[in-house]
Protein backbone atom coordinates (compact mmCIF):
# COMPACT_ATOMS: atom_id res chain seq x y z
CA UNK A 1 0.00 0.00 0.00
CA UNK A 2 1.21 3.55 -0.63
CA UNK A 3 0.89 6.57 1.71
CA UNK A 4 -2.24 7.84 -0.10
CA UNK A 5 -4.13 4.79 0.90
CA UNK A 6 -3.38 5.58 4.56
CA UNK A 7 -4.28 8.92 4.40
CA UNK A 8 -7.56 8.01 2.70
CA UNK A 9 -7.80 5.34 5.77
CA UNK A 10 -7.34 8.08 8.28
CA UNK A 11 -9.97 10.30 6.15
CA UNK A 12 -12.50 7.70 6.03
CA UNK A 13 -12.42 6.90 10.34
CA UNK A 14 -12.72 10.68 10.54
CA UNK A 15 -15.51 11.24 8.29
CA UNK A 16 -17.83 8.63 9.33
CA UNK A 17 -16.17 8.77 13.14
CA UNK A 18 -15.41 5.03 13.18
CA UNK A 19 -14.83 4.91 16.95
CA UNK A 20 -13.21 1.62 16.97
CA UNK A 21 -10.22 1.79 18.80
CA UNK A 22 -8.59 -1.10 17.59
CA UNK A 23 -8.41 0.51 14.41
CA UNK A 24 -6.55 3.79 15.24
CA UNK A 25 -4.52 2.31 17.22
CA UNK A 26 -2.95 0.05 14.11
CA UNK A 27 -2.65 2.96 12.15
CA UNK A 28 -0.79 5.29 14.68
CA UNK A 29 1.38 2.23 15.04
CA UNK A 30 1.64 1.56 11.18
CA UNK A 31 2.56 5.64 10.87
CA UNK A 32 5.36 5.48 13.36
CA UNK A 33 6.94 1.97 11.99
CA UNK A 34 7.06 3.22 8.72
CA UNK A 35 8.06 6.57 9.13
CA UNK A 36 10.39 6.79 5.79
CA UNK A 37 6.97 5.85 3.69
CA UNK A 38 5.34 9.65 4.95
CA UNK A 39 6.07 12.90 3.08
CA UNK A 40 5.87 15.96 5.58
CA UNK A 41 2.02 16.91 4.27
CA UNK A 42 0.68 13.23 4.62
CA UNK A 43 1.74 13.09 7.95
CA UNK A 44 0.27 16.75 8.89
CA UNK A 45 -3.25 15.31 6.89
CA UNK A 46 -3.25 11.98 8.80
CA UNK A 47 -2.73 13.82 12.15
CA UNK A 48 -5.49 15.96 11.28
CA UNK A 49 -8.14 13.47 11.10
CA UNK A 50 -6.96 12.20 14.27
CA UNK A 51 -6.82 15.05 16.16
CA UNK A 52 -10.50 15.68 14.68
CA UNK A 53 -11.67 12.72 16.69
CA UNK A 54 -9.37 13.12 19.67
CA UNK A 55 -7.60 10.00 18.29
CA UNK A 56 -3.59 9.13 19.12
CA UNK A 57 -1.84 8.64 21.66
CA UNK A 58 0.63 10.63 23.58
CA UNK A 59 3.22 8.40 22.00
CA UNK A 60 1.93 9.53 18.81
CA UNK A 61 1.56 13.32 19.34
CA UNK A 62 5.23 12.94 21.07
CA UNK A 63 6.53 11.16 17.48
CA UNK A 64 4.90 14.26 15.71
CA UNK A 65 6.51 16.74 18.38
CA UNK A 66 9.88 14.89 17.72
CA UNK A 67 9.51 15.16 13.45
CA UNK A 68 8.58 18.88 13.98
CA UNK A 69 11.90 19.52 16.28
CA UNK A 70 13.77 17.24 13.90
CA UNK A 71 12.72 19.78 10.69
CA UNK A 72 10.70 16.97 8.94
CA UNK A 73 7.94 19.90 8.94
CA UNK A 74 10.12 22.83 7.11
CA UNK A 75 9.36 22.76 3.67
CA UNK A 76 5.26 22.23 4.11
CA UNK A 77 3.06 25.43 2.91
CA UNK A 78 1.80 28.15 5.77
CA UNK A 79 -1.72 26.36 5.79
CA UNK A 80 -0.13 22.80 6.77
CA UNK A 81 2.12 24.35 8.58
CA UNK A 82 -0.82 26.40 10.70
CA UNK A 83 -3.24 22.90 10.69
CA UNK A 84 -0.02 21.20 12.61
CA UNK A 85 0.05 23.78 15.59
CA UNK A 86 -3.73 23.83 15.07
CA UNK A 87 -3.77 19.63 15.57
CA UNK A 88 -1.66 20.26 18.55
CA UNK A 89 -3.97 22.76 20.40
CA UNK A 90 -6.99 20.70 19.91
CA UNK A 91 -5.57 17.39 21.54
CA UNK A 92 -3.64 19.48 24.44
CA UNK A 93 -0.54 18.01 23.64
CA UNK A 94 2.79 19.44 22.92
CA UNK A 95 5.03 20.90 24.89
CA UNK A 96 6.09 24.58 25.89
CA UNK A 97 9.59 23.82 23.82
CA UNK A 98 7.24 22.96 21.06
CA UNK A 99 5.31 26.10 21.17
CA UNK A 100 8.27 27.93 21.50
CA UNK A 101 9.38 27.13 18.38
CA UNK A 102 6.30 26.37 16.32
CA UNK A 103 5.48 30.24 17.30
CA UNK A 104 8.97 31.43 16.28
CA UNK A 105 8.58 29.98 13.04
CA UNK A 106 4.96 30.90 12.09
CA UNK A 107 5.55 34.52 12.60
CA UNK A 108 8.17 34.15 10.22
CA UNK A 109 5.68 32.76 7.77
CA UNK A 110 2.65 35.25 8.57
CA UNK A 111 2.07 37.14 5.53
CA UNK A 112 -0.80 38.98 3.63
CA UNK A 113 -1.18 35.63 1.14
CA UNK A 114 -2.75 33.64 4.34
CA UNK A 115 -6.54 32.67 4.42
CA UNK A 116 -8.63 33.94 6.87
CA UNK A 117 -9.67 30.75 7.87
CA UNK A 118 -5.98 29.61 8.86
CA UNK A 119 -5.94 33.37 10.77
CA UNK A 120 -9.48 31.86 12.31
CA UNK A 121 -7.83 28.88 13.42
CA UNK A 122 -4.39 30.51 15.19
CA UNK A 123 -7.03 32.34 17.28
Amino acid sequence: MDERSYVKTAKFLDLYCISDKFLWINLELFLMKKEKMFSAKSYIEIMSHFSAQSEGSRDFYDFYEFNYLSNIFKKVNTHDFVSLGYNFYNVHAGTINFFEHYSDELIERLDDKISTYDLLRLL
